[in-house]
């Protein structure tokens, strides 16, 4: 499972071309590039300002496709970020959005822990806890999403 983590402003966004954290751009197959595409477009359609992607393959089928999760974090207008998620189904080197992840089915910091079968993605996430400020979730919470 390749995990990739990246940070860039609406500027680099668009003059730079996503640059994985965890993997060396050596490590980069044509695969990723067409889902770092496929994220970067998205993000340019829906305005998300200074995004951070986690961006984890896996396989939905059972078949070896290479579908994957991503997690974009950004710029709310107010204090805190704004978690947006979408699953991606890769068929035959190309890759559509499947699913988006609605904020009721998922949220959370830090996802991790995340594992694919068929049909399903499980993904652990630091949650909010009752008496937590805003700033610095302290709770544990593992979400099943289904995807068709």
């Amino acid at each position: 499972m390749a995990i990739y983590n990246l940070k860039r402003s609406v500027v680099s966004m668009i003059l730079l071309a996503l640059m994985p954290v965890v993997a060396s751009a050596e490590d980069e197959d044509p695969l990723t590039a067409a889902a770092l595409g496929l994220v970067e477009a998205r993000i340019r359609e829906l305005g998300l300002r200074d995004p951070s992607v986690n961006l984890i393959f896996g396989d939905l089928t059972g078949t070896g496709t290479a579908d994957a999760i991503v997690f974009v974090y950004h710029a709310s207008g107010g204090s805190g970020e704004m978690l947006t998620t979408w699953v991606l189904k890769e068929r035959s080197g190309t890759y559509t959005v499947g699913k988006d992840v609605s904020n009721e089915e998922l949220f959370g910091y830090d996802p991790r822990n995340v594992t694919f079968s068929p049909g399903q993605i499980s993904v652990t996430t630091t949650v909010p806890r009752d008496n937590d400020p805003h700033c610095c979730p302290t709770g544990v919470r593992t979400f099943q999403v289904s995807v068709d």
